[in-house]
């Protein structure tokens, strides 16, 4: 864990960044989840959200991934540059949540689109 002032000062005030709906301790209960890929659509983008404008709970995710990452990469011997990866991935997961919001409001529509055809099919059949 981090022992920067400015972590535990934002977790007195209920750790919540500006516009954020996860609160420091929530975001980093959910690290070794997110770096793993077990977290849900919803809680991948609020903790996306809340790392990006929390300066502290980022840095956390970085240690953890850096070490996580970083021993399985020493191991294997070849050359890595593991912010950029870090990075790459948060970028990644931005953009595969904002599609999968594009995809479900697609089929949203699709599925009015479906039940007032069906509507009015059997409107005119009947009548």
């Amino acid at each position: 864990m981090i022992t920067d002032r400015r972590h535990f000062a934002r977790k007195k005030r209920g750790g919540r960044k500006a516009g954020s709906r996860m609160d420091c301790t929530a975001a980093e209960r959910r690290i070794s989840s997110f770096l793993s890929g077990d977290l849900d659509e919803r809680d991948t983008e609020e903790f996306v959200g809340h790392i990006e404008q929390c300066e502290a709970c980022m840095e956390e995710l970085a240690i953890q991934y850096l070490i996580s990452e970083g021993m399985h990469r020493l191991e294997d011997g070849g050359a890595f540059d593991l912010n950029k990866e870090l990075n790459d991935m948060l970028i990644w997961t931005k953009r595969r949540v904002h599609h999968k919001k594009i995809f479900d409001r697609v089929m949203f529509c699709a599925e009015i689109a479906a039940v007032a055809g069906s509507f009015l099919l059997s409107f005119f059949v009947l009548y």
